[in-house]
């Protein structure tokens, strides 16, 4: 013989099967409010982090760039100035050019009386004292 039992529901199950559930307490505003403010204060944490992290390499790229446009602007003067005295250069290496700058330096040719004028002294001292 068999003996069957009737299907019961969730609330007639016995005490070993059912299912213990626990309600939790509902907590104070107050740790909700704290913490919710602990995941605002991480997440702006994290961010700055981040940004910070990203904006670094950022900066030094600008700050090099910025170098490298000075620097080749320096290097475009210092090319110019080379043009300038080597074509000086070349012109002083000539026989022109060398008896003119001897001139200009007080020398005279064999022969030659070097005549200096009270005006001509007041010219260059003039130009001395501008220098």
């Amino acid at each position: 013989m068999k003996v069957e039992m009737p299907i019961r529901n969730k609330k007639e199950r016995p005490a070993a099967i059912r299912l213990i559930v626990r309600k939790r307490a509902k907590r104070p505003a107050v740790w909700v409010l704290a913490k919710s403010l602990f995941y605002i204060v991480a997440a702006a944490l994290f961010a700055r982090f981040a940004i910070a992290q990203i904006s670094r390499p950022l900066q030094l790229l600008r700050d090099q760039m910025s170098q490298s446009a000075a620097l080749t602007a320096r290097l475009e003067k210092l090319k110019t100035e080379n043009r300038v005295l080597r074509r000086r250069l070349s012109y002083l290496q000539t026989e022109r050019g060398a008896a003119q700058e001897a001139r200009r330096l007080g020398y005279v040719k064999p022969g030659e009386v070097l005549l200096v004028l009270p005006s001509d002294l007041a010219h260059k001292d003039e130009k001395a004292n501008r220098r």
